[in-house]
């Protein structure tokens, strides 16, 4: 029973994790494109 309740509280900090991660990678190619765009 503890380690379910460890699993249901530690889901939403993963997921929340794996978002910002995902987030995070997202803003650095758009930032990566924009850099192109106005060298080019």
């Amino acid at each position: 029973m503890p380690l379910f309740v460890k699993t249901l509280f530690s889901f939403p900090f993963l997921t929340l994790s794996t978002f910002s991660t995902y987030l995070y990678t997202s803003i650095q190619t758009l930032f990566d494109k924009l850099k192109y765009f106005f060298l080019a």
